[in-house]
């Protein structure tokens, strides 16, 4: 309850003593616990001077993946904000690295309709393009998407595009 840099008590007491008399203080190094203060949706760098500022020494990040909160934003804290938190002890700011980079399936000899079924599980955007690609009535191809861009296992961020072109029979 008593703000660092304070003196707590004093031996002996206050009064009158001796020329030469030995006074021990005993000061305080500041609050036992802290409060963890809110840093949600703060960027690293403001939730690290904020802690600092409240007393915080042993700050330490950790990166996950948010479609929600942008990246080099704090998505969360351990401990939670209100909770108290031992003095020196150590706290963690988890940070938004992003949303999850995701894979780009195999469209080769599906549907629009599938791929596209597909695609929006995944959050990615399905382009037909105008351009058709010539196959072989061997491939089976014909109507079915014969090419795409990019390619099975290529990784796309949420909302990005797949372009693929349909199958024509060679004249």
């Amino acid at each position: 309850t008593v703000a660092a840099g304070v003196v707590i008590r004093q031996s002996p007491g206050p009064g009158p003593q001796a020329p030469g008399t030995v006074v021990d203080l005993e000061v305080s190094t500041g609050p036992f616990a802290l409060t963890m203060p809110d840093v949600t949706n703060l960027t690293e760098e403001n939730a690290r001077a904020i802690l600092a500022a409240a007393g915080f020494t042993a700050i330490d990040t950790v990166e996950e993946f948010s479609e929600e909160v942008l990246e080099g934003f704090v998505i969360r804290s351990e401990p939670e904000a209100g909770q108290q938190v031992p003095q020196g002890n150590q706290v963690t700011l988890i940070v938004s690295s992003g949303p999850e980079p995701v894979a780009v399936p195999d469209l080769v000899g599906l549907s629009t309709a599938d791929a596209r079924q597909l695609l929006d599980q995944l959050g990615l955007v399905l382009d037909v393009s105008s351009q058709t690609t010539e196959v072989t009535a061997a491939s089976g191809l014909e109507g079915l998407i014969a090419t795409q861009n990019p390619s099975l296992g290529e990784t796309l961020l949420p909302g990005e595009v797949v372009t693929v072109s349909l199958g024509v029979l060679r004249q």
